[in-house]
C-alpha cells in the first residue's frame, strides 16, 4: 500500500497533528498501526514528518482520529468556522463515542430550554391584535366586505396595549390627522366624549370621525360626514387610541418565531375567523 504523496505542490498532512489526535484518542503507535493496517513503523514515519499518508490513508485518519481535514492538511480554516468554533469542534471530536452521545444529549436539553425561555420571553413583549378586513374613513364609508381577516403581533407597551383591534383608514376625509392607508389602534366601546376620533358602523359602511357637540364629523371639509339621524342606524363600534407606527409591530425575522410561540393564539383567530378549515 503506498504511504507517500503523488503530488509534490499539494497540501501534505502534518505528522505532528497525527501524534496529537492520536494521543487524545488514547492510542498507542501500535494501536493506530492496527487500526490503519499499517505498520507501527509507518505510523513513526508520519508522525516524525519522514513520509505522509496518501490521500485515502489521511481521509481514514480523519475518520479513525476524529481530525478535521483542514487541520490535517495544515490548510486554512474554513471562513464559515471560527476560531471558537473551530476548537470547540475540535474538542467534542476528541471524545469518546460514548462522550459525543452525552455532550449531544445536554446541547439537545440545553436548546429545548432556551427555546422555551425564548418562547416565554416573546410571548410577555408581544400578542395577537386583529386588523379588520374592512378600511374606514373612506368619505361616506367603506361597505362591509367579506375578505379575510388578518392579524399582526403588536408589542405589549404604549397604546398598543391597550387596543382591541387595528382598522385600516381609506380616503381622505381625517386628513391632517390621519392618512389614507395609515393603521389606527382601536379599543372597543359604543360610547364616546367629545373631542374623541371613533370608527362607526354606519348605513354606508365604516367610517372613522371626531366628536363633536353636535355630532360626529370629518376633519378634511372637502369631505363633510353630512346629517345622520337615528333611522341611519350609525352606531360606535370603538375609539381610536392612535395611528400605529413601525416599532409597535414585531420586526420581521420575529414574525415566523411568534407564529409558533403565540400558536394559541393565532389557532384561536383562525377559529373566531372561520379560517380554522382552510388549514
Amino acid at each position: 500500500m503506498p504511504n507517500t504523496l503523488h503530488f509534490p505542490h499539494a497540501p501534505v498532512p502534518s505528522g505532528e497533528t497525527i501524534r496529537r489526535y492520536r494521543k487524545a484518542a488514547g492510542m498507542t503507535q501500535e494501536d493506530l498501526a492496527d487500526r490503519m493496517n499499517v505498520s507501527r513503523n509507518t505510523v513513526v514515519n508520519w508522525e516524525s514528518g519522514k513520509c505522509h499518508p496518501d490521500w485515502e490513508i489521511a481521509r481514514k485518519l480523519c475518520q479513525c482520529l476524529r481530525i478535521p481535514a483542514h487541520e490535517l492538511l495544515g490548510l486554512p480554516m474554513p471562513e464559515a468556522v471560527s476560531a471558537p468554533d473551530a476548537a470547540l469542534l475540535r474538542r467534542f471530536h476528541q471524545l469518546s463515542e460514548t462522550g459525543q452521545r452525552t455532550v449531544s444529549r445536554m446541547v439537545k436539553v440545553i436548546l429545548q430550554e432556551e427555546e422555551a425561555a425564548r418562547r416565554r420571553d416573546l410571548k410577555s413583549r408581544f400578542r395577537l391584535v386583529d386588523l379588520y378586513s374592512t378600511p374606514a374613513a373612506a368619505g361616506a364609508g367603506c361597505p362591509f366586505e367579506e375578505e379575510t381577516a388578518e392579524y399582526r403581533f403588536m408589542r405589549r407597551d404604549g397604546a398598543a396595549a391597550r387596543a382591541d383591534a387595528l382598522i385600516r383608514v381609506s380616503g381622505r376625509s381625517m386628513e391632517p390627522v390621519y392618512h389614507s392607508g395609515d393603521l389606527v389602534l382601536i379599543r372597543y366601546a359604543n360610547r364616546a366624549e367629545a373631542g374623541q376620533d371613533v370608527v362607526c358602523s354606519t348605513a354606508d359602511g365604516a367610517v372613522i370621525k371626531r366628536v363633536g357637540k353636535q355630532g360626529l364629523f370629518s376633519l378634511n371639509d372637502d369631505f363633510p360626514f353630512g346629517d345622520h339621524y337615528e333611522d341611519d342606524e350609525v352606531r360606535v363600534l370603538g375609539v381610536v387610541l392612535g395611528i400605529a407606527q413601525e416599532a409597535d409591530f414585531a420586526a420581521p425575522e420575529e414574525t415566523e418565531e411568534l407564529e409558533s410561540a403565540l400558536d394559541e393564539e393565532v389557532a384561536d383567530f383562525r377559529r373566531r375567523t372561520g379560517q380554522a378549515d382552510a388549514q
